[in-house]
This record gives C-alpha cells, sequence and structure tokens, in this order.
C-alpha cells in the first residue's frame, strides 16, 4: 500500500509501501477514516518470498479485534491463496486453482463453570429489575384512588373493604400474567438454562 493523503493530521506515515511490522501498523492507524467501513484485517508479505512458500516467520496478519473471527478467517484467505498458487503451478488448467477452497469452520470454547454463573446471575438481576416496573405502574392507580377520594366513594357506595382488596388483587394477577408467560417463552427461545426447565414452574410461580 502506497499513498499522499494523509488521513489524521494527528498521525504521519511514510508514502513508500511499509516493509515492516511498525510501518504497517503505522499506516493502518493513520488510513483507517479511508477504510472504516471494511478495514477489518491486512496482511504484511515478504517480497522476497514467494506465497507458496508461506511460512510464519515471513508473513504477517493485521486484524481488526472487534471482528471476532478475523484472526481465523484472515488466516484462512492466506492458506487458500497459496493452495492456489501452488495448485495453478503444478496443472495447466487455469480453472482449477480458482475452484479450489477452503472451508473454515469456526467454534467457540464453551463457558466455564465460573463464566455460566455470572451469566445466570447478571440475567436474574436483569429480569428482577425488568420485573419491578410492573407492580410499579399497577401500584399508581391505587394510591390515585386514594388520592382523588376514589377509594372512599366506593366504600360508602357499599363495596367492601375485603372485596376492595380482592379486586385489586386479581387486577394485579392479570396483569402479571402475560409478562410472565412471554418471559418464560423467550427464555426458553434464547436456551436460558437457568431460568427454564426444572425450575420454570418455580420461577413462573415467584414472578405471579
Amino acid at each position: 500500500p502506497s499513498g499522499t493523503a494523509i488521513q489524521d493530521r494527528s498521525c504521519t506515515y511514510t508514502t513508500s509501501p511499509p516493509d515492516n511490522l511498525e510501518g504497517m501498523s503505522r499506516y493502518l492507524l493513520c488510513t483507517w477514516r479511508e477504510f472504516e467501513q471494511s478495514k477489518y484485517g491486512a496482511y504484511l508479505l515478504d517480497e522476497r518470498v514467494d506465497i507458496s512458500e508461506y511460512s510464519g516467520s515471513n508473513n504477517s496478519i493485521f486484524v481488526n479485534t472487534t471482528a471476532t473471527y478475523g484472526t481465523a478467517a484472515y488466516l484462512n484467505l492466506l492458506n487458500e491463496a497459496r493452495a492456489r498458487r501452488n495448485i495453478s503451478s503444478s496443472f495447466s488448467s487455469p480453472s482449477s486453482s480458482t475452484q479450489f477452497a477452503l472451508d473454515l469452520n469456526v467454534q467457540a470454547w464453551p463457558l466455564t463453570r465460573q463464566q455460566q454463573t455470572l451469566n445466570q446471575g447478571l440475567v436474574s438481576i436483569v429480569v428482577a429489575i425488568a420485573f419491578a416496573f410492573i407492580p410499579a405502574s399497577i401500584a399508581g392507580f391505587v394510591v390515585m384512588e386514594r388520592q382523588t377520594k376514589s377509594k372512599h366513594l366506593q366504600i360508602i357506595s357499599g363495596v367492601s373493604v375485603i372485596g376492595y382488596w380482592c379486586a385489586n388483587l386479581v387486577w394485579d394477577f392479570l396483569n402479571f400474567l402475560p409478562p410472565s408467560l412471554i418471559s418464560l417463552a423467550v427464555f426458553k427461545i434464547f436456551s436460558i438454562d437457568s431460568l427454564t426447565g426444572e425450575a420454570a414452574g418455580v420461577l413462573f410461580m415467584v414472578s405471579l
């Protein structure tokens, strides 16, 4: 790579192609605005060594860490280019090399027991905070009825105190029922083991 336009005024780099790790790093950092949407990785290859003679000592890969699987993907592309170069030099048909491809399968390591415990704890806290908004919204109506004397009007009109609070209890239960069912469905969809399975019934009763 080469260029004369400096993308970041506080950063300078040479216009000649970088031939070392420091020069390549400076070029990538100084021109990040130009390739902001697409720069997830880069290669620094030794011009003195053919790509078919690839070894880790003469080629370097630069990866944007926001690309989770960038390292494996760019290494796979480099190996694929090397394989295609070897195929094209071994066979007379150029289509043999262009049809060759390496499939990359990346699987993250399973979470440790400590990570699972931490995730379950955070999920429980978030769920508890979310459910706290439901009774807060319902309690406002009870307070409003007391402030506006609506409760007093109902009592003197013949509504018993027990009947008044039982009606509020049923109304609160009906308001809690849809969010509880939806939450259990969401937990099942996202396979949150700590809140599904044998614990689903307990969670449902506690949420009510």
